[in-house]
């Protein structure tokens, strides 16, 4: 209800409450709400897109991305990652960035694009050089033997492991709302 004074302010409060009104509904598990949300942020992108915080625009942008991988629109949440891996070029929000090509590469698996991610996979561990965390580790060992694996059996296999490593490990902190 604060009155907003110019266009500046306005694109500081969008970026602002956008990103925790997502972040807050998500968090709590409620998906639906926070999905509600993605047309009016979205036009707010695009609206305040010369005004608004590179990092957290990112970060918008990911959470956005994250929210259609959980509720499974994978096409929605590939086209999303893929707007941000090639959107302008900046070291802002690095991790987010390279999480985002990990997010593809799970989704590419998903679709079982196999030719494809394995040019990509191999590609992802050559660029990206920053440490990786415990999550994004499994991931790629995972996504490793995924494309060696040689039957659907196996292949069933390894996601059950992959499971399981990742609720013992707790793992699914990898995927935190940034």
């Amino acid at each position: 209800n604060t009155p907003k004074l110019n266009f500046e302010m306005e694109a500081e409060v969008f970026q602002n409450v956008a990103y925790l009104e997502m972040v807050f509904y998500m968090n709590r598990g409620e998906f639906a709400h926070a999905e509600a949300l993605i047309p009016k942020v979205s036009e707010g992108l695009v609206q305040y897109a010369s005004h608004l915080n590179t990092a957290r625009k990112l970060a918008i942008q990911y959470n956005m991305g994250l929210l259609y991988f959980i509720l499974e629109k994978m096409t929605l949440s590939r086209k999303i990652f893929a707007s941000i891996e090639d959107g302008p070029k900046t070291d802002h929000r690095f991790d987010i960035q390279s999480s985002a090509r990990l997010m593809q590469l799970l989704i590419l698996l998903d679709a079982e694009e196999i030719e494809l991610l394995d040019y990509r996979l191999r590609s992802f561990l050559r660029k990206d050089n920053r440490d990786t965390n415990k999550f994004e580790k499994e991931a790629l060992g995972f996504m490793r033997d995924a494309l060696r694996s040689q039957t659907k059996a196996e292949f069933k296999l390894l996601c059950e492991d992959f499971c399981k490593v990742a609720e013992s490990q707790n793992l699914a902190t990898g995927l935190e709302y940034n």
